[in-house]
């Protein structure tokens, strides 16, 4: 994957379901880093939604 560690972090937060606001206060970093960091993630995987996203990892099994 070509994502970076904290993408990769941010990415399986997604994926479960949490928000932004959530994740940011997981990994105490503010909203808009969170943000930024999903904008890379789908700029990346070149996709333009979370149902896209979910559906990318899931297909690929990124994740567990």
């Amino acid at each position: 994957m070509i994502l970076t560690e904290r993408e990769k972090e941010i990415l399986q937060q997604t994926i479960n379901g949490l928000d932004a606001k959530r994740i940011a206060d997981i990994f105490k970093i503010s909203v808009l880093t969170v943000r930024k960091h999903i904008a890379n993630i789908y700029e990346k995987l070149h996709v333009h939604s979370k149902a896209q996203i979910i559906h990318l990892a899931h297909h690929r099994k990124w994740f567990k």
